[in-house]
């Protein structure tokens, strides 16, 4: 699409080899910091750098939904900051039109877009049964209201340096977790010891995570 805002950092050309094979993209440098590093207790975020950094960030959603793309695989690793201005890389992987988006992180993905498979590896623990691991698929595609959850998974990150899905339920995986909506505001739930208490986030936020997760 036209006239994107600046901050969505698309493609602006291919690199090719020897043998005329694309291998790779040509984008626009931005010097800035990695949003995933940022969300991980940093003495950079205060209060007022959180708001005025979610404040663009929402800005920059609603831009880009005007003109008919959804984010998709939104997430941290896709974020980088100058000051408090976002900046959305990873653009090529972003939906419009009939390109859908097929890419996306469990943690900041809606659950209803989310299916699971249970698979069982050709390793025994011990000798005994095969090991088994979940692998995840979107049963859906991603859409305009599923960007704002993932929206709001970046929000709880960096008021409070966990996700709806931190910390841990003894016997249970990320994948049932998920399954069965296993969050943060669960009494089974181990609070992460690193993350700030739920009870410091304003309580009108507060309850807009409870009622989203």
């Amino acid at each position: 699409p036209d006239n994107c805002p600046r901050e969505l950092i698309a493609p602006t050309g291919v690199l090719i080899d020897a043998k005329k094979r694309v291998f790779g993209y040509v984008m626009p440098f931005i010097d800035g910091q990695a949003l995933d590093k940022l969300s991980k207790t940093s003495s950079v975020i205060t209060p007022k750098f959180t708001a005025t950094l979610l404040t663009n960030l929402y800005d920059l959603v609603t831009a880009l939904h005007a003109r008919g793309i959804v984010i998709g695989d939104f997430n941290e690793n896709n974020i980088l900051l100058v000051l408090e201005i976002p900046y959305l890389i990873d653009a090529d992987s972003m939906q419009f039109g009939k390109y859908q988006c097929r890419t996306f992180m469990p943690r900041f993905t809606a659950p209803e877009l989310l299916k699971t498979k249970k698979i069982k590896s050709g390793k025994k623990r011990g000798g005994g049964e095969k090991t088994t691991t979940t692998q995840f698929s979107l049963a859906a595609p991603h859409n305009k209201l599923t960007d704002w959850y993932s929206f709001l998974v970046i929000a709880m990150r960096l008021l409070t340096f966990t996700d709806p899905y931190g910390g841990v339920i003894p016997g249970i995986d990320l994948a049932e977790r998920i399954e069965k909506r296993l969050t943060v505001f669960n009494d089974k739930v181990i609070y992460p010891a690193i993350a700030r208490p739920l009870i410091s986030v304003p309580h009108p936020i507060l309850e807009v995570f409870f009622r989203t997760f």
